[in-house]
Formats: structure tokens, C-alpha cells, sequence
């Protein structure tokens, strides 16, 4: 053990001055060595989250400088501490503290974002005034986590007085089963009905716990009826998961938005936001590459910068599109959605029942211009054509009447609702492959 201790020890210490200090200090001091194993290193991490993150992000890294420094062919597997046997015998944790990096200054706000945006900042300004309760829902690694440790820590910026708390769904849970295991239900029931601001995260893990739902229910009632800020995130409406009708009813008594994916010029925006704080310098024509290639998970963009820089660092190598392209070859493949632009055309006419010569044909007529411009908006947003090859796909235009079509519907989204919620529609459908 002495010996797999020194090995670690060198490792991460290597690794300490090479990334990020927050990174090292969240991700990398929590690790501790098991055992090796049938060729294996066994690295004990504290739950489940970290052992999803490491593995998108530092994995492979740490792979390779144990087997440098062992000078075995040593593989690196992870195992999450919460899975151990005596995780079971501990009293119910306190909620997570907030993550000093999601503030409300590091969130880059786009076309899709800005309404959960705005209304994250009211919540804090008049907690459980407006918006009260919130409920913010989207698909994975838009921005939902973000926006609840930013409400946190704003609250506890500009108004520690106020008493907030962030839970998971999943935390909550186990803290409830086990108040009731060790009779701290009463502890339980005053520590988040006490508060002020309640912040839950992943609604949708509570999907058909009775028991658990009837313990929110109760909170969110408490909490609504003294005017206290009650806000939740998931990755889809309230309607849409299997909860109690009470608490679906009472969610839509405050405001119940969406984060839609991020546009290009958001992505690229995003990408250079998040390298600048990380301190890592990309060429233009990487972040345009991941822009490209990474469109529905902001966090997997995180996962490629802080991979890409230490890739960087340890090979001494300067970033560049080759590199990228090797180092996150498997990211930048599975995000890639495959939709074609005939796929986007095909299933637009569908929607707007349009014969597909009308739209590719020269014709001005608003009922098939409408059509043809959100095609195209789909188009750019969706593949990786470049603007004159989307226009020849559609009746060989040009490249500024692309620009236009993109422009023009993008606004649309922005400012209406009812259009957001239709391009949001068939953007999902594109990336189901028309489902």
C-alpha cells in the first residue's frame, strides 16, 4: 500500500501543477488510492458525479502518467466511495455548498438561456415574490445547475441574511430515508421548511416516490404559504413526469420555462467564456471546430477545454486543430448529431405538410417561405454545412439569403414563444432522427 501511495502521490502532484487549481482541488485531491487489481488501479472517488466527470475529463490523462510513472501497463478504473459499505450507517447529509465557479457573471446568456436567465436574477432580488415557485427544465448540460448554484450564491453574496439551501433530488431523497431510519423527521422537516430559499436539482429522479413526493409536497406548501422562493430544475416540463397532480398543479402557479440548446454564436460565445476563465488559450478555428461539433451539452464542452489543456500541458504541445481532433475525437463524434439537411427538409415539410419541390423552389409565396427559412435556420444550427452548401440544398441560393432566412427566424424565436417552442420542437425530432 506504502508503495501504491508514493505512485499516486506522484501523480497527482504532477497533475497539481498542471491544471486548473479548482479543478485540482474539487476533483483530483478527493481521489484516493484502493488497491491494483488484475492489472487495474482502483481509485476511490466520493460519489458517482465524480466518477462521470473524471471519466470524461482526466481519465485518460491519468491513465497514461500511471502507467509512465509505474512503468506498468496498469488500467484505471474508478470506483465511487458512496457505493462502500458504510456510507449506510451515516446520518442524512447537509445540502451541497455552492459552487464557487456558477455565479451569475460566468453564465454566458444566448437567445435560448435569457429567460431563465433573467427571471434566476428576480428570484434573488425578491425571493418569493415573482416567479414563485420557478421551474426550469432542459435537456442535459445546458446551464440548469448553473443557474440554481448562481441563485445560491448571489443570495449569499447580496443577502447572506437569507437561508438557502441546494439538494439534489437524489440527496433529498436519501436524507429523507434516513431521517426516518434514525427518527430525525422532525430535523429534517425544520431544516427546509425553515428556509428561505430552496433549490432543488433533477426533479425528475423523484418520479414515483411516493413517500418522498409527499415530503415535497408538504415543504413546497409550508414554504409557498410563508412566501418563501421555491425553485427546481429537469430535463423536461412538470406535466411530463410522474408526479403527484397536487404538485404539478402547484408548479404551474409560478413561471415554468425551458433553456433551449445554444445557438453557434452562443457556442462560440460559451467556448471562449470558459477558456478564458480556465486560462487556456484556443486558436479561433478550435473553438469554431468544437462550436461545431458540440451542440446540446455545455458541460461536454467544459470536459473538452480542461482535456485539451492538459493534454497541452503534459505534452508541452501547443493547442491546434490536429490535436483536437485526436484528444477528443470520441467527444466531438458522439455529440455530432447525424442529421443531413434532406433529413431537416423532409421533416419540415412534414410539419408545414409541404411538397418538398415547393420548398426548393423559387416560389415568394408566405406559406412556403415561412417553411423554407426555418429550414434552413435548422440547417445551420444542426449540420456542419457551411452557408453556400445549405443554399445550393435549397434551390441553389446564396449565401445571404441563408443569412437572412437564419437571422429572421432566430429573431422569431427570441422574441415569441410560441416560435421558440416550434423550432425547439423540430430540433429535437431532427436530433431523434424524426421521431
Amino acid at each position: 500500500m506504502e508503495s501504491l501511495t508514493k505512485l499516486w502521490g506522484e501523480v497527482s502532484d504532477y497533475l497539481k501543477q498542471r491544471i486548473d487549481p479548482y479543478h485540482y482541488k474539487s476533483y483530483i485531491a478527493p481521489i484516493r488510492p484502493r488497491s491494483v487489481l488484475d492489472g487495474r488501479l482502483l481509485l476511490e472517488v466520493p460519489n458517482e458525479r465524480f466518477v462521470d466527470w473524471l471519466g470524461d475529463t482526466y481519465l485518460d490523462t491519468i491513465g497514461a502518467l500511471v502507467r509512465s510513472t509505474s512503468g506498468l501497463p496498469l488500467e484505471v478504473q474508478l470506483i465511487s466511495r458512496s457505493n462502500g459499505n458504510g456510507d449506510h450507517d451515516k446520518p442524512p447529509p447537509t445540502p451541497n455548498p455552492y459552487n464557487g465557479k456558477y455565479t451569475f457573471e460566468s453564465f454566458v446568456v444566448g437567445r435560448g438561456n435569457s429567460t431563465a436567465y433573467a427571471a434566476s436574477q428576480a428570484v434573488v432580488e425578491h425571493p418569493g415574490q415573482v416567479y414563485n415557485p420557478l421551474f426550469i427544465y432542459s435537456g442535459v448540460g445546458l446551464g440548469k445547475t448553473h443557474l440554481l448554484h448562481a441563485i445560491g450564491n448571489s443570495a449569499h453574496e447580496e443577502r447572506p441574511e437569507l437561508r438557502t439551501a441546494y439538494v439534489t433530488s437524489e440527496e433529498f431523497t436519501n436524507e429523507f430515508i434516513q431521517a426516518i431510519r434514525y427518527d430525525r423527521s422532525v430535523e429534517l422537516r425544520n431544516k427546509y421548511r425553515s428556509l428561505d430559499i430552496l433549490l432543488i436539482d433533477d426533479l425528475q429522479f423523484l418520479a414515483d416516490k411516493e413517500a418522498t413526493l409527499e415530503e415535497l409536497f408538504h415543504t413546497f406548501n409550508t414554504l409557498y404559504n410563508n412566501n418563501k422562493q421555491i425553485v427546481f430544475t429537469s430535463d423536461r416540463p412538470p406535466n411530463e413526469i410522474k408526479l403527484d397532480k397536487r404538485l404539478v398543479t402547484r408548479f404551474e402557479w409560478g413561471l415554468v420555462i425551458d433553456i433551449q440548446p445554444p445557438d453557434i454564436e452562443t457556442r462560440i460565445a460559451i467556448i471562449s467564456s470558459k477558456a478564458e476563465n480556465e486560462g487556456v488559450k484556443l486558436p479561433e478555428d478550435v473553438i469554431e471546430l468544437i462550436a461545431q461539433r458540440v451542440r446540446t451539452n455545455i458541460r461536454t464542452i467544459e470536459g473538452a477545454i480542461l482535456r485539451l489543456s492538459a493534454f497541452s500541458a503534459i505534452s508541452e504541445q501547443p493547442i491546434t486543430t490536429k490535436m483536437a481532433r485526436e484528444v477528443l475525437g470520441n467527444i466531438l463524434g458522439r455529440e455530432t448529431p447525424q442529421v443531413s439537411i434532406g433529413q431537416i427538409q423532409k421533416l419540415v415539410c412534414e410539419h408545414f405538410e409541404l411538397p418538398l419541390r415547393d420548398l426548393l423552389s423559387k416560389s415568394r409565396n408566405a406559406s412556403i417561405v415561412f417553411p423554407r427559412q426555418v429550414a434552413m435556420y435548422l440547417s445551420r444550427n444542426l449540420t456542419n454545412a457551411k452557408l453556400n452548401e445549405i443554399g445550393l440544398q435549397f434551390g441553389g441560393r446564396d449565401h445571404s439569403t441563408v443569412i437572412h432566412s437564419y437571422n429572421k427566424i432566430r429573431d422569431l424565436v427570441e422574441r415569441d414563444p410560441e416560435m421558440a417552442a416550434l423550432v425547439g420542437k423540430l430540433e429535437r425530432r431532427a436530433s431523434l432522427g424524426g421521431e
